[in-house]
């Protein structure tokens, strides 16, 4: 505290504090208190989570010291891309990355921002193929040459890498694929087929007939 001038001092608290004062004129004493509340700082922070199968994104506010928020969702699109929820979901009209700005409007204003990613993967497999008495079969001759697929079980599998792998298994097998865009990072879905494999059977025909 800065005492140059006794009777208007000048404070730097850190934290909140409680101040006494006493003024005398040498034969009469009072005293006194001021309460000063030291507001911290918040200390911004937020994570997000989209399933890539909507434009849907769900954002967790992981701030600290904090109590007002604001959000700007960063999609020039709209005038109304903002909230002030602790932890708001937003669905953006458009996939692509988007700068997103936390605020805190508590007085002493702070704010950072991120940068997400909203998209759509549109590739669905089918729930089941059939490979009927043949040695492989390919799992997914509609794929989208946009998109990067990574599939498993890798052994039973002509590449693992390819977007339509050729797989060749004696009983039925399921298999998963994961798919990416490169364009979009840290997005991805995940999805699975069941190959199934018929079991044999014989067909025979008698050789007795009747003339009429």
């Amino acid at each position: 505290m800065n005492l140059n001038q006794p009777w208007d001092p000048i404070a730097f608290p850190g934290i909140s504090v409680e101040y006494f004062v006493t003024v005398t004129d040498g034969v009469c004493t009072i005293t006194d208190s001021v309460f000063v509340e030291v507001q911290q700082l918040p200390d911004l922070a937020f994570d997000y989570e989209t399933d890539c199968k909507s434009l849907e994104v769900q954002f967790s506010n992981t701030s600290t010291n904090g109590v007002n928020y604001h959000w700007d969702f960063g999609d020039t699109s709209i005038t109304s891309d903002t909230s002030t929820l602790v932890n708001p979901t937003y669905t953006y009209n458009q996939p692509g990355v988007y700068i997103v700005t936390l605020s805190s409007r508590d007085g002493c204003d702070v704010s950072i921002t991120d940068t997400i990613t909203a998209n759509t993967i549109l590739d669905q497999l089918p729930e089941a193929i059939v490979n009927c008495f043949k040695d492989s079969i390919e799992l997914n001759p509609g794929f989208n040459p946009n998109y990067n697929y990574v599939w498993s079980p890798a052994e039973f599998l002509d590449n693992p890498n390819l977007p339509n792998p050729t797989a060749g298994v004696e009983n039925d097998t399921w298999f998963y694929v994961t798919i990416t865009e490169n364009s979009l990072p840290g997005c991805q879905i995940v999805d699975s087929i069941l190959l199934q494999v018929p079991d044999d059977f014989d067909i025979s025909t008698g050789r007795n007939y009747h003339q009429l």
